[in-house]
């Protein structure tokens, strides 16, 4: 069983609901090569992180029952809920999900994770220096 396939049989959207999604460029100019405006998915917080906008209690591309985007979903999302720590500098589930079985931390998504976590960071203090913050 996959883990879409888990989330669509016990109808689950925890994941999906008040997210706090990061994104970074290259999900940017993913979703945007869909036909998306930047505008309308996402915004960048106080911070400097850009995250994906809620539409209600949903991210902005959930119907209510699925995502619109899934093939073509955040990194973010494709490798929650392994979920990262930055002060502990660690790996876990997200306590929110209530399936974590069917969600292995692998070495393979750890290094995926780290990565993602690295572009994020880098990005983040490139909109910083450039004073790009808005």
């Amino acid at each position: 069983m996959t883990s879409f396939s888990i989330c669509q049989q016990t109808g689950c959207t925890k994941c999906c609901q008040h997210t706090n999604m990061l994104l970074s460029q290259e999900d940017i100019a993913h979703i945007t090569d869909l036909g998306y405006n930047e505008n309308d998915f996402c915004f960048q917080d106080n911070d400097g992180w850009i995250r994906l906008k809620n539409t209600d209690k949903f991210c902005f591309f959930h119907t209510g029952e699925s995502c619109s985007i899934y093939k073509h979903r955040p990194k973010g999302c494709q490798l929650y809920p392994i979920v990262y720590d930055l002060e502990k500098k660690e790996a876990f589930h997200d306590k929110e999900c209530p399936q974590p079985t069917f969600f292995p931390i692998s070495k393979e998504s750890k290094h995926q994770l780290f990565t993602l976590i690295d572009t994020l960071q880098k990005e983040r203090k490139r909109r910083i220096e450039k004073g790009s913050i808005r």
